[in-house]
């Protein structure tokens, strides 16, 4: 049960999932790409870090089926980049 009373769905389970991973991804090319140099790897780790915060708020903020859609859409274009 989430805090405001309502039980969450996995569509929001998935998204704060994937936010972590996200998250946790563009923290580790930061530091690869401050070690190692390299701007392509400093840009990756930009556009990871950018867009874990959006897809977290929307997967605890959970939002209607078109956010939702919108959303994944969004990790889907994440992961082919």
């Amino acid at each position: 049960m989430s805090l405001t009373g309502q039980a969450s769905d996995g569509g929001s389970r998935v998204l704060v999932l994937a936010a972590g991973l996200v998250g946790a991804a563009g923290v580790a090319l930061s530091a690869a790409a401050a070690h190692r140099g390299g701007a392509f790897t400093g840009m990756a780790a930009n556009f990871l870090l950018m867009h874990a915060p959006v897809l977290l708020a929307i997967g605890l903020a959970g939002g209607n089926r078109c956010l939702r859609i919108a959303s994944l859409a969004l990790l889907a274009g994440l992961l082919l980049f």
